[in-house]
């Protein structure tokens, strides 16, 4: 499932300013060049739980998380705008944030990381769809949950879910040169309890993202926002969330995205 906001069109406006002399002009350029607005541009990728499936089942409804992410972000450089002052403490280079959902139902971290005739879409193909004509990304950030189907399907799986999920990563950061990624633990399940090999390797997979971020300044890892509880922000399956459930996740990851950002000079 591949859930896109539909584009904004912009408005540019040009302003004639009178010549000035040599020097000053140089200082006019940097200090315009300074305050030169941006949009982010952020993908959240991985499976179902990043599509919002599986709200409302029997029905097959996504209501994925990366909207609620959006609104969360513009609402606060809104709020910044509107107080701004032109102090460094009020003031931000990012005009606007749009956010791109690409979540694949069923999707281990292997089938998202490689390409397969049963599982065609995968994470480079999805990256290549956002290079401009010069070779760069228009990505500022990639934001990764994957491993719930690895530990669904553990009996199977005969690879090192930590590397897998981890290569992703670095796939974005050094592959496609993407600035930033954010890596979120997968969220508990009623599914796993009692499977001390899945809550081990679950356990195992946290740690390992957890420990790559603290080596890789450009990722930002983060533990899901909420237990897994059984109440109304699950879904009957008791494996993904409700619609109030995808909400909160977006509504969460909001103050940790701006933070990434924030300290990477991009927000």
């Amino acid at each position: 499932v591949n859930h896109t906001p539909e584009s904004t069109a912009t408005t540019t406006t040009t302003t004639t300013t009178p010549p000035v002399e040599e020097e000053e002009a140089t200082e006019v350029a940097e200090v315009t060049e300074e305050k030169k607005e941006k949009d982010i541009r952020i993908l959240c990728f991985g499976d179902s739980l990043t599509a919002g499936g599986h709200v409302g089942l029997p029905l097959p409804l996504f209501r994925p998380y990366g909207p609620h992410l959006e609104t969360a972000l513009n609402e606060k450089l809104q709020m910044m705008k509107a107080k701004d002052d032109g102090s460094s403490s009020t003031s931000s280079i990012a005009s606007s944030v749009h956010v791109n959902v690409t979540g694949l139902s069923g999707y281990t971290s292997h089938d998202l990381n490689h390409w397969t005739r049963r599982h065609p879409e995968h994470l480079n193909n999805t990256l290549n769809k956002f290079k401009r004509e010069d070779g760069t990304s228009s990505l500022d950030m990639v934001i990764i949950m994957a491993g719930t189907n690895d530990m669904l399907f553990h009996k199977s799986i005969n690879y090192n879910i930590s590397e897998s999920v981890i290569s992703m990563h670095q796939l974005v950061l050094e592959e496609h040169n993407i600035p930033l990624t954010i890596a979120i633990e997968i969220p508990d399940s009623k599914e796993y309890h009692g499977q001390t090999s899945v809550l081990k390797d679950k356990d195992a997979l946290a740690q390992s993202l957890q420990a790559y971020a603290e080596s890789q300044p450009r990722t930002t890892y983060t533990p899901f926002p909420f237990p897994y509880t059984g109440d109304e922000k699950w879904a009957k399956d008791e494996i993904h969330c409700s619609e109030m459930g995808y909400k909160q996740l977006g509504l969460s990851l909001a103050p940790v995205v701006e933070k990434s950002l924030q300290d990477a000079g991009l927000w």
